[in-house]
């Protein structure tokens, strides 16, 4: 079996796209309203809170959704106690996905995780300012995406990820024409990295055509899991999105699931 993986793509590089009006519009007035002078400066002093903390009060201060990640909080940091490398705000803003959301990204390494590297989304507050997004962290952190690749188990798993489009021509077109393709990225430097592919003409495929549109980068919750798919080729496929109504919108405006 061959498992067909992508060729290398530069760092979170932003791809330029025609937009509809609409959705260009709508995108642009998200993004200008988003503060990323103000991300930029929050982004040292909550992982200084994160890292540095003395105690888990004060480490979940700076996460958001603090008490539904305070177990898995505790017991990372019984684990590991990192130290910050090098933190930088990344080029590109992605989108939630659902929700089309921008989010500001950090790109990170510590002394445990020096050469890929980990993600950051910073969640935007009601009230003003920025909490850290726990879960994109610690998966990317311990290389999460990395182990799922390697083992090639059967075995579905959730995973927190970066996805754009892509036109995977490395594959074979009859894999092609059935499936949408879009390329995983795992890690700050790029090099965790691979396809993912989920069946056009299910619930699940059309809205991810409906929602991805070429250029656009994403940060979703996706289920995963290695499949054998035409002509023998050893894939990942994408069993679920997380927060996804994936009905197919008919014009009448009822949703078929």
């Amino acid at each position: 079996m061959k498992q067909v993986t992508p060729a290398p793509v530069p760092e979170m590089q932003e791809v330029r796209r025609a937009e509809s009006v609409t959705k260009s519009k709508k995108k642009a007035v998200d993004e200008s309203s988003l503060d990323l002078v103000a991300a930029d400066a929050a982004a040292k002093r909550l992982m200084d809170v994160l890292l540095k903390g003395r105690t888990i009060e004060e480490r979940l201060s700076a996460i958001a959704l603090p008490e539904e990640h305070r177990v898995d909080v505790e017991e990372f940091f019984a684990r590991t106690q990192p130290k910050i490398k090098s933190l930088k705000l990344s080029e590109v803003t992605p989108h939630t996905l659902p929700g089309q959301e921008p989010v500001p990204m950090l790109l990170v390494t510590t002394d445990i995780n020096p050469k890929r590297g980990a993600l950051v989304k910073l969640v935007p507050q009601l009230e003003g300012g920025f909490l850290m997004d726990w879960p994109l962290f610690a998966e990317t952190h311990n290389g999460f995406l990395a182990g799922f690749l390697e083992t090639q188990s059967d075995q579905p798993s959730w995973c927190h990820v970066i996805l754009r489009r892509s036109h995977a021509l490395n594959l074979e077109k009859a894999v092609r024409d059935q499936y949408f393709c879009v390329e995983l990225q795992g890690s700050s430097d790029g090099s965790t990295q691979c396809f993912a592919l989920t069946a056009l003409e299910t619930p699940l495929g059309r809205f991810l055509e409906r929602e991805v549109e070429w250029g656009d980068v994403h940060v979703a919750r996706l289920l995963l899991q290695h499949r054998e798919l035409v002509g023998g080729v050893r894939s990942i496929v994408i069993l679920d999105c997380e927060g996804a109504v994936t009905g197919a919108v008919f014009p009448s405006g009822t949703v078929k699931d």
